[in-house]
């Protein structure tokens, strides 16, 4: 049957019009079916052993390979269009279809598959879908040159409203800028007339021609009632003719084509205060005059005021205690206040004008160098310590400030202060005598801080000495007990063997409290390098010294700062505090001991929090002192030193501790600890 199923394949791949080429996983052509022969013009036998990718056009064999490039592998079953080489007529379309076979033997070994292709000649339909595609060009195009053309005129007639706008719009601003010029000439702060000489032989035939509002507010009238009348109407008593008149002003004004600025002053009456204007007066056309009306009372009374200031100032300038003077850029006295009298005893008048170095003057600067210095910018100021003897033969102790200052637009002077420190220099003098005597006091303090120091250290050698000795006896007693304990071991009753090992116990509770004290005696003298310690990393390195039961939590919080300080006082804070919640009675199973912190200032506040049988107010106090413990020592092996040191290390950085306890209610201690310790 197999062999039947073949045999009809191979008939249908004989007659089949379509190109069927089956390729190696490589692209090499293992089978072409006889219409090679129609299609390519190629007997089917010669494409045996060839790349199909050599049958395509170069461009097409160039895309196809830069697609498997992009996508990586082709799909099983892959379409696409391609032309191939004709043996007589160059090229031709075809449409192929690529298709992955797998066969048991491919599954079996390699696992590569046989490609399949079949290709359709397309060249017909290829050329009619370009033709059309050409029809569709040229179609497109005429679209577009007629799409064109309409644009063109749309954006001509858009050029004619355009313009149109344009002319409307400048004729728009031009009465826009009408009314602006109205508008300014309406609102300006200043008040503004016209006024025409209608008859040149008659000096008196000025008429008001146009007045803005402001005008008729300064003047406190109605100017626009005015207009048309004469100015003798108008201002009769300023139009008399002589030569300060406004008539003869006018006429000057109109005659010479120049402007003039003048003030007037109208007094004072019932319905006002006295009102001082400024007028400038400015040529127009046709004889005409324009006036500019200001009311300047303001600013008159202003410069009043300044010069009663300047009055003022100069009562106070000559009022001070310190010498105020100025010199010009040849050193000469320019300025000097009622001060300089009281200081030298010479008078003012006899000194201005005169040179500054003919004063008797004792210092060690060279004044007149940094005189130059200033007056040529150089430096901006200078302060030096002079010795002045005055007019009654007293000699003076000053202290002279100098800095640059104008005297006008074109010529820089020298401004400065004499100030008589002659007292402050001998309560200086008696400060430093004390100053000497606190240097002296310090020095002897020193000397007995060092002393200290070596007491420290011989108490610190004693105490390891002592210690040494009275551990010694202590061992003796012990294997002393033991020996006894072994020879007699046949005839010792069990109270005896009882009284043996409580001694045994108690001569250990004596080497423990023998240890402490000295680990108390040497708390703080060794810290070890100032450095940035991280406290949640040191309290786990600690912990890793310490055996915690299985039934027993340490939480540590995750926000506990970074300091800078001595790593060991703090690791024995940690140590202590930690075997304190250990040791005293916490739950087998559900033990809980939480570590965390808070800021207070230059400090942190380090909370060590247990859930234990708590401690009774009444011993809070207690607990901190050193051999202190609250249970019975024979039935606990503690020396009551381990809360007194860490009082004692906490103390000792400036902080402080305390507890928060109940009975059966927990524990927390909480210690203070400086943010940064400076090294001593």
């Amino acid at each position: 049957m197999s062999r039947l199923l073949d045999q009809y394949e191979q008939i249908l791949l004989d007659s089949i019009i379509d190109l069927v080429i089956v390729q190696s996983a490589d692209g090499i052509c293992e089978y072409a079916s006889p219409s090679a022969q129609a299609l390519l013009g190629i007997d089917a036998n010669t494409l045996i052993g060839q790349r199909f990718e050599d049958l395509m056009h170069p461009d097409d064999a160039m895309a196809l390979q830069r697609l498997r490039v992009a996508i990586g592998e082709f799909p099983d079953q892959f379409s696409h269009r391609h032309r191939l080489r004709h043996q007589h007529d160059g090229y031709l379309w075809v449409e192929t279809v690529s298709q992955k076979r797998y066969t048991e033997t491919d599954d079996c070994h390699d696992g590569k598959p046989k490609i399949v292709t079949i290709s359709r000649d397309i060249t017909a339909r290829k050329q009619i879908e370009d033709e059309v595609t050409q029809l569709n060009q040229d179609l497109e195009q005429r679209i577009e040159r007629r799409t064109e053309a309409l644009a063109n005129s749309v954006e001509q007639q858009k050029n004619l409203l355009k313009s149109e706008s344009q002319a409307r719009q400048i004729a728009e601003t031009a009465q826009s800028d009408l009314k602006i010029y109205q508008d300014i000439v309406e609102n300006i702060q200043t008040g503004l007339m016209v006024w025409r000489w209608h008859d040149p032989e008659d000096i008196e035939s000025f008429r008001l021609v146009a007045a803005n509002p402001r005008s008729s507010t300064l003047l406190r009238r109605d100017m626009q009632l005015m207009i048309g009348k004469t100015l003798t109407e108008g201002f009769p008593e300023r139009a008399r003719n002589t030569e300060r008149s406004l008539h003869a002003i006018y006429v000057r004004v109109i005659q010479t084509q120049q402007a003039e600025t003048f003030e007037e002053v109208c007094p004072a009456n019932a319905s006002r205060d006295e009102q001082i204007y400024t007028l400038k007066v400015f040529p127009l056309p046709d004889r005409c005059v324009g006036v500019g009306l200001d009311n300047v009372t303001q600013p008159r009374y202003a410069e009043k005021a300044l010069a009663l200031s300047q009055q003022r100032y100069a009562t106070v300038v000559n009022n001070v205690q310190e010498v105020i003077f100025q010199l010009d850029c040849q050193g000469r006295w320019l300025l000097l206040n009622q001060a300089w009298e009281n200081l030298t005893g010479l008078a003012i008048v006899d000194c201005l004008g005169r040179h500054y170095a003919d004063m008797d003057w004792q210092h060690d600067v060279d004044v007149e160098h940094v005189f130059q210095q200033l007056i040529t910018g150089k430096i901006e100021s200078y302060s030096y310590e002079a010795k002045l003897m005055n007019h009654d033969g007293d000699l003076r102790i000053v202290q002279i400030d100098l800095i640059q200052g104008p005297i006008d637009d074109t010529e820089v002077s020298v401004l400065g202060t004499i100030n008589d420190v002659t007292e402050r220099q001998a309560a200086a003098m008696r400060l430093q005598a004390r100053a000497d005597e606190l240097s002296a006091s310090n020095a002897a303090l020193l000397a007995t801080t060092i002393q200290l120091q070596h007491r420290n250290a011989e108490l610190d050698q004693f105490a390891y000495v002592a210690s040494h000795d009275l551990k010694a006896p202590l061992r003796a007693i012990s294997n002393l007990s033991s020996w006894l304990e072994e020879d007699l071991a046949d005839s010792l009753t069990p109270d005896t063997q009882t009284q043996m090992s409580l001694l045994r116990h108690r001569v250990k509770r004596m080497d423990n409290l023998i240890d402490g004290l000295l680990l108390y005696s040497r708390v703080g003298h060794s810290k070890g390098d100032l450095k940035r310690i991280d406290l949640r990393q040191l309290l786990e390195e600690t912990l890793q010294l310490m055996v915690v039961p299985d039934g027993v939590a340490v939480q540590i919080s995750a926000h506990l700062p970074v300091i800078q300080g001595y790593e060991l006082p703090l690791q024995q804070i940690f140590m202590n505090l930690l075997s304190n919640a250990l040791k005293h009675g916490l739950p087998a199973r559900d033990g809980r001991i939480t570590v965390s912190s808070i800021e207070q200032g230059d400090y942190y506040a380090i909370s060590i929090k247990d859930n234990g049988p708590g401690i009774e107010p009444q011993y809070h106090d207690r607990i901190f002192q050193i051999f202190q413990t609250l249970e019975a020592r024979d039935q606990s092996e503690n020396t009551g030193i381990g809360l007194a040191i860490v009082k004692k290390l906490v103390e000792a950085e400036g902080g402080k501790i305390s507890i928060n306890s109940v009975k059966d209610q927990g524990t927390q201690f909480t210690f203070t600890w400086p943010k940064h310790i400076v090294e001593s």
